[in-house]
């Protein structure tokens, strides 16, 4: 009983400090340009003998 109190306390604490917003990389955030110089980037890469 008290290791499933722990443990709910410990998921409960973390879940406080969850925020929406505040990923450090949210997805989607590159542009498009962004997006296709990092495909370019890789398909020189992977072309390179």
């Amino acid at each position: 009983m008290q290791l499933a109190l722990a443990l709910l306390f410990t998921l409960l604490s973390a879940c406080a400090n969850l925020t929406p917003g505040k990923t450090s990389d949210p997805a989607g955030s590159l542009s498009a340009e962004e997006r296709e110089a990092l495909y370019q980037k890789a398909v020189r890469r992977e072309t390179v003998p």
